[in-house]
């Protein structure tokens, strides 16, 4: 058993004795020992928040395509359905019943379709 008089004050002075070489060489493995176990241990934690971070990043990618989609889907959806109802309407008040009827009926239709579609996306 090494005594703490046994450590020396510096490691240079630690190797001018057997004695005190032999604790001096002690102590640093048991730091090693101790830092290999410190390193071990972090590499541990660094793979679980990489692990983390990676499930992270894919979902964020995923979420990004996402929305780019849904953006260009609105887009689509406000913009035919808007001007089918909008000519509808237009022919509707100038007495083509049929014409009004079907241009209204079709942005119903369309509006519906994509927004069903958009949501089975979302669920998916």
């Amino acid at each position: 058993m090494t005594r703490q008089s046994d450590y020396p004050e510096s490691v240079k002075e630690g190797f001018t004795s057997f004695k005190a070489a032999k604790a001096t060489i002690k102590s640093l493995f048991e730091d090693k020992c101790s830092l290999e176990k410190t390193v071990k241990m972090l590499q541990d934690e660094l793979e679980n928040w990489r692990a983390k971070y990676h499930e992270s990043d894919k979902k964020n990618e995923v979420m990004g395509v996402y929305l780019s989609t849904n953006i260009l889907s609105e887009i689509f959806k406000f913009l035919i359905s808007t001007i089918l109802a909008g000519l509808g309407i237009n022919f509707l008040s100038s007495g083509k019943y049929l014409l009004g009827g079907v241009l209204i009926s079709s942005a119903l239709i369309i509006y519906t379709i994509v927004t069903i579609t958009s949501n089975r996306k979302k669920t998916r």
